[in-house]
């Protein structure tokens, strides 16, 4: 488990943030904490199962982020 508060203490504040994880949810979850200290955060959708299956054919679209 990431402590959000030492995460968002050693990331630079002027840049965004992109959370990944294997299936987006842990992802989103770490995304909303690091925004909640004011970090510009964001979770690839579908983590890297949607990266997987973006390569294999199986979806027609790139992972969206989310806010």
């Amino acid at each position: 488990r990431v402590d959000a508060a030492a995460a968002a203490g050693a990331l630079d504040l002027g840049r965004p943030v992109l959370t990944l994880c294997a299936a987006g949810v842990r992802s989103r979850r770490a995304a909303e904490r690091l925004r909640a200290r004011g970090v510009a955060a964001r979770s690839l959708a579908g983590g890297m199962r949607a990266i997987g299956e973006e390569r294999e054919g199986r979806d027609h679209g790139f992972p969206r982020a989310r806010e």
